[in-house]
């Protein structure tokens, strides 16, 4: 999980939603904005169509943070990851190596 300093508070959310860059890739869909504090803050967005279970969805939105929090660590944007129904069927190391490409592939796009 990120410090809660480094996640993203309601106003913060709603105004990146609105007006940030979406990024669609095949796991997730990455939403950018600059960051007011010039760090990496972020929010994982993981709805009932990915997982019905509260509990399968916690486990998905803490591995996808972390490695959010070891592949961006030097970064200063704003962040909203959406997971996608495909994140779901991945096992956990192929899930961790898929977005981990993934976020690879966020910071040659933006």
């Amino acid at each position: 999980m990120f410090a809660r300093d480094a996640r993203l508070d309601t106003k913060a959310f709603t105004q990146c939603f609105a007006s940030g860059k979406r990024i669609h890739l095949r796991f997730a869909t990455y939403i950018l904005c600059p960051a007011a504090e010039g760090r990496l803050s972020c929010a994982v967005v993981v709805g009932k169509k990915v997982a019905k279970r509260a509990v399968v969805r916690n486990r998905l939105r803490r591995q996808v943070a972390d490695v959010a929090k070891a592949a961006l660590a030097n970064e200063t944007f704003s962040l909203i990851v959406i997971l996608k129904p495909t994140a779901a069927s991945l096992t956990r190391q192929a899930r961790k190596q898929a977005f981990i490409e993934e976020f690879g592939e966020l910071l040659k796009r933006r």
